[in-house]
């Protein structure tokens, strides 16, 4: 029997940074056409660019954490990362222009690549060898139970809220 412990605090943290960041994710990508649309008199289609606009921030903040987290340590990149995340959430608040959305989109897709590649890079480091498929596997979780939930829980806030509500839960998470 295996005594190397997996559910250490570290990982448990990094679990509910995943879990929230995933959720506000899926959130978001089913509010954001919608609420495009309707404060921004916008176009499906440039609705569907501003939900596509975080997935393409996304994958661009991915592309340059290998290095970030070689040049300034995991733990900093993470922690200035999740702050640039709160930042940008917030944003969401002020329904200033279509054009300040789509940035902010942007920027907020940048933070949460470098937040969720960060925080699995440091599951990655944290797991017992022994125990990475395990612990990797676990660790996932916190994924796939914010893409379960947050479209849910994003089509039932919309019932009995607004869409500011909706951001502050977001920022909340």
């Amino acid at each position: 029997m295996n005594t190397e412990k997996l559910l250490t605090k570290d990982f448990v943290i990094l679990f509910i940074i995943n879990l929230l960041a995933c959720l506000q994710f899926f959130l978001g990508m089913v509010v954001i056409p919608r609420y495009t649309m309707e404060i921004f008199n916008a176009s499906a289609s440039i609705a569907g660019l501003a939900s596509g606009t975080y997935v393409i921030g996304a994958l661009s903040g991915r592309l340059g954490t290998g290095r970030m987290i070689g040049d300034f340590g995991s733990k900093k990149v993470l922690i200035i990362s999740s702050i640039f995340y709160v930042v940008t959430t917030a944003l969401y608040l002020p329904k200033l222009s279509l054009m300040f959305l789509l940035i902010n989109r942007i920027l907020n897709g940048v933070a949460y690549g470098i937040v969720a590649t960060t925080a699995a890079t440091i599951i990655a480091q944290i797991v017992p060898k022994s125990r990475q498929g395990e612990g990797i596997s676990n660790y996932s979780l916190s994924g796939i139970l914010a893409m379960a939930g947050g479209p849910f829980l994003a089509i039932l806030l919309l019932q009995y809220t607004d869409y500011r509500i909706v951001f502050i839960y977001n920022l909340i998470f």
